[in-house]
């Protein structure tokens, strides 16, 4: 998250609330690094996925 963030030019602590409203919307997936079990990696979700998504739900 602090790599977001420096991108992002946002403090420490704003990129995880930014993520979890993201996560919660079905915009990322958060998962662990492979190559580091200290790290988190978030990855944006395929658009057409999450449209699928959508249309089984309602």
């Amino acid at each position: 998250m602090s790599e977001l963030g420096a991108v992002l030019g946002l403090a420490k602590s704003s990129p995880t609330g930014l993520v979890d409203r993201s996560e919660r919307s079905g915009l990322v997936e958060r998962g662990p690094d492979p190559e580091d079990s200290r790290a988190v990696r978030v990855e944006a979700v395929d658009v057409q996925r999450r449209s699928d998504c959508r249309e089984s739900l309602g």
